[in-house]
């Protein structure tokens, strides 16, 4: 009598080991959902439209990306997908919808006409100060809420670990 296989990538799986494998991927999964359930939460509070204190609304990645203009003048949408991690084109469909907004401006480069260099309007600069406020009170807010439960050592390990987790998702990322 023959065994029945799943074959994962070259690598047959008996069925006599599904239930070897069900168990450790149930074990290993509640620590990974963890994980999971965090990005998503996360994802969503980046992604959600707030008033940083200017009466207009931005997504956290476009008060970052705007913030970073009205810091660096000047700089190139290149330059932010460098900084953000992030496609051009991704990057240039913010920017978009903030010039949209009136908050940035671009010119094109006197040195090659196909680059262009975007600045802030006084409105941007504005929110710029505002959203740094609103950050500051927010991590402050949250680092105090998070040390009624772990040490300051507990939330530095946390931090050191997520650099590396984010360092294997982008060296993933490039193979």
């Amino acid at each position: 009598m023959s065994k029945e296989t799943l074959s994962i990538k070259d690598n047959p799986i008996s069925t006599e080991d599904v239930t070897e494998v069900n168990e450790l991927f149930e074990n290993l999964s509640k620590n990974a959902n963890v994980l999971y359930n965090f990005v998503l939460a996360y994802t969503d509070y980046i992604n959600t439209k707030r008033d940083y204190g200017t009466n207009e609304e931005l997504s956290m990645m476009e008060a970052h990306v705007l913030t970073d203009i009205a810091d660096n003048p000047g700089i190139t949408v290149t330059e932010l997908s460098r900084t953000w991690d992030r496609t051009t084109s991704a990057i240039s469909q913010t920017v978009r919808k903030l010039i949209k907004k009136d908050l940035v401006y671009r010119v094109n480069s006197k040195e090659d006409a196909k680059i262009f260099l975007l600045y802030p309007s006084e409105k941007a600069k504005a929110f710029s100060i505002a959203h740094k406020k609103y950050d500051n009170i927010n991590i402050v807010k949250t680092n105090k809420h998070l040390l009624k439960k772990f040490t300051v050592q507990d939330l530095c390990i946390f931090h050191d670990i997520m650099n590396e987790y984010t360092k294997l998702l982008k060296e993933n990322k490039h193979k």
